[in-house]
């Protein structure tokens, strides 16, 4: 069985990456890597916007399991983006407990680089926190998975933020 792990990483320039990994259970090496870079504005804000607002909907941050609890953190969305931001803050690394929860915010770490609007974003996220977890699991395992990753991602985005081009 998988873990997902999400933490951030920082580099020299100051910018900051929101990581997410999935580890074996059994020798934790890493089996894949999902990266959204972080400046704090512009489109980088529409990218991070997707995964943290899943988060926050669907109660991650709150039942994860955290390297060390983030002192006064309320789970919300634009909390952890503001401590994402903050050069001196270390989130550690925070463990996701449901599977399926892991999945839905791979999905969404992904697909957020096609959320070019608001619209788009807010679409997004609401689909793919109402995603039934059957279509979770045939999803992610064609994006991940499939011969035709790329054409399956680019099928799934569009799926999902129809409703948000009225």
């Amino acid at each position: 069985m998988e873990r997902f792990i999400l933490t951030t990483k920082k580099t020299k320039g100051g910018r900051v990456s929101l990581v997410l990994e999935m580890r074996h259970a059994g020798d934790n090496s890493t089996l894949a890597t999902w990266k959204i870079p972080y400046a704090g504005i512009g489109s980088d804000e529409i990218k991070v916007r997707v995964p943290m607002r899943l988060c926050e909907r669907r109660g991650i941050f709150i039942n994860a399991e955290w390297d060390y609890p983030p002192d006064q953190f309320d789970g919300s969305a634009r909390e952890f983006i503001n401590r994402l931001f903050d050069r001196n803050y270390d989130m550690g690394e925070m463990v996701i407990t449901d599977h399926s929860e892991g999945m839905r915010l791979a999905l969404a770490m992904v697909l957020a680089g096609r959320a070019s609007t608001i619209t788009k974003s807010n679409a997004l996220t609401q689909e793919l926190t109402n995603l039934p977890a059957e279509c979770l699991l045939y999803w992610f395992g064609i994006c991940f998975y499939g011969w035709r990753q790329k054409a399956s991602r680019a099928a799934l985005f569009t799926l999902l933020t129809a409703s948000g081009d009225k």
